[in-house]
């Protein structure tokens, strides 16, 4: 999944969608054995001049 901001993020964790996908992940996963895995992207623009060969 995607957010295009943190505040998209806390929105959808408190919307009765995340809770609809928890419960479907829970009958796919061992109850107690399951990790949670998070990952924070983020798009860096490049506005130094490019590389040059020296």
């Amino acid at each position: 999944m995607a957010f295009a901001s943190l505040n998209d993020l806390e929105d959808f964790l408190q919307s009765d969608s995340q809770h609809v996908i928890s419960d479907s992940e829970a009958t796919m996963t061992a109850a107690g054995m399951t990790e949670y895995w998070t990952m924070l992207g983020f798009v860096l623009v490049n506005r130094i001049a490019p590389e040059q060969v020296s």
